[in-house]
């Protein structure tokens, strides 16, 4: 199964990201997405700082598009690459 996050818009208001499910027949695990304002929000950084880092830095998770207007990280690579920057700095 794969969970994709969907962040609907009514009335010109963003309301909370729901998680919809699709099962993918090859795979068996559940993977989840987050959309660049939630990267954005949980690496406290800006949009811009965030494709910069997808450009320049070739350790940064990869970014998928579902759609040509839908952008999205895999949550556990971001958290991966969180981990292995508090690492670093640690040692």
């Amino acid at each position: 199964m794969i969970k994709y996050l969907v962040a609907a818009r009514i009335g010109g208001a963003l309301l909370a990201p729901k998680t919809t499910t699709r099962k993918r027949a090859s795979m068996s695990e559940t993977t989840q997405y987050l959309r660049p304002a939630q990267v954005c929000k949980l690496l406290n950084i800006g949009r811009a700082t965030l494709y910069r880092w997808h450009a320049k830095n070739p350790n940064f998770p990869r970014l998928s598009r579902l759609s040509d207007r839908c952008t999205v990280w895999d949550a556990a690579a971001i958290d991966a690459y969180v981990k292995g920057q508090a690492a670093k700095v640690q040692a």
